[in-house]
């Protein structure tokens, strides 16, 4: 019996040693694959792991099969083919967490399409392979605002927003003294639409084919403010960390001969639509 106990417990012994053992490898490697750059590592092994935002029309991914397409996901992969690389779709993330998830590891660059913005001290962006316009949408029956859209900034009017997301960084810049209808940042960009059309807001921003998607289930519902101008335009980019610049500068060689050679308005026009985004200008023109 002592001998019996005396065996189970130098099993048990070894067994935990084993796993301390394991455990301090996981980690050094761990540390050794943080620690190196992904530029250099993007070199070595040629594979981009990509995060992504599970957001039509720029990545979409089917909840039965769980295949992604998209306009930003057809650039991407033909921006591999260019630089003669693998794609892994490492993993789908959220406007709240993309940013650490980038800093931590999960993927090397964010590639379902970003907007650089000002504060975004912590992030490096590729050039941009198209432009996007935002308007600002209200009921296709409200006229209050056609001459003049900074009426709007008025606390007699309520202004739908998703928190961190582009309609409440127009919000606070254009129309702060809007009242705020704001919706948590995992809702769906077509959530805001909602708040117009269901009268729980009178206003909010957004871009034209996101308010075509959503007035194709909606339709005559919502209509944009055309004035000279959008509101905004963004450059939509792909994003690595702030540190890896080099990456980013090196991946723009293939942005560039994507763009020279007529690859990117076919693909974006596809998942689009004509008149939903502006083409990067040829610079020799």
């Amino acid at each position: 019996m002592h001998k019996f106990l005396y065996l189970l417990g130098a099993a048990f012994l070894v067994a935990i040693l084993s796993l301390f053992a394991a455990e301090s490898v996981f980690a050094a490697n761990k540390k050794e694959v943080s620690s190196q750059p992904v530029y250099e590592r993007v070199m070595k092994d040629r594979t981009l792991r990509c995060g992504y935002f599970n957001y039509a029309p720029y990545v979409m991914r089917d909840p039965n099969t769980g295949k992604l397409s998209g306009s930003f996901y057809d650039l991407t992969e033909k921006l591999a083919q260019v630089m003669n690389l693998k794609v892994e779709w490492t993993q789908e993330t959220t406007f709240s967490t993309y940013i650490e998830d980038m800093r931590t590891g999960r993927y090397d660059v964010m590639c379902g399409g970003f907007w650089p913005i000002g504060n975004m001290a912590d992030m490096a962006y590729t050039d941009p392979v198209f432009f996007v316009p935002y308007y600002v949408y209200v009921r296709a029956d409200d006229h209050r605002f056609d001459k003049n859209v900074a009426l709007l900034n008025n606390p007699q009017y309520k202004f739908a927003t998703i928190d961190g997301e582009t309609s409440s960084i127009v919000k606070s810049e254009d129309f702060p003294n809007a009242k705020s209808v704001s919706l948590p940042n995992v809702s769906d960009v077509s959530q805001i639409l909602l708040e117009v059309s269901s009268k729980r807001a009178d206003a909010t921003t957004a871009e034209p084919i996101v308010a075509d998607l959503f007035l194709k289930n909606n339709p005559g519902t919502l209509r944009a403010i055309h004035t000279n101008e959008p509101v905004r335009v963004f450059d939509t980019v792909s994003t690595v960390s702030a540190g890896e610049q080099k990456l980013a500068n090196w991946l723009n060689n293939g942005v560039r001969q994507m763009l020279f050679s007529g690859f990117v308005e076919p693909i974006v026009e596809k998942y689009h639509g004509k008149g939903t985004f502006l083409p990067v200008a040829k610079p020799y023109r």
